[in-house]
């Protein structure tokens, strides 16, 4: 079986529907889940003009802390 989450739940502009064995839970700004095997990790933020830059910086710092390397030639302005 699956989740279908609506987020943000106060005013919902997105749906996202992923394994309960996943343990979907609504965040601050989005959703996050981990596969089973842990092999998967997925987070979904919501950002509108003013946050993105916030939400933007706040991924790259996460995915750096966990050792993924950004290619800084993809970065797109």
């Amino acid at each position: 079986p699956a989740a279908t989450l609506t987020f943000p739940s106060e005013a919902p502009v997105a749906s996202i529907t992923i394994p309960n064995s996943w343990g979907p839970k609504e965040t601050e700004g989005g959703i996050d889940a981990t596969s089973d095997d842990s092999a998967i990790y997925l987070s979904v933020d919501v950002a509108d003009a003013k946050t993105s830059d916030k939400v933007i910086s706040d991924a790259i710092d996460f995915l750096t802390e966990n050792g993924v390397k950004i290619d800084d030639s993809t970065k797109q302005t």
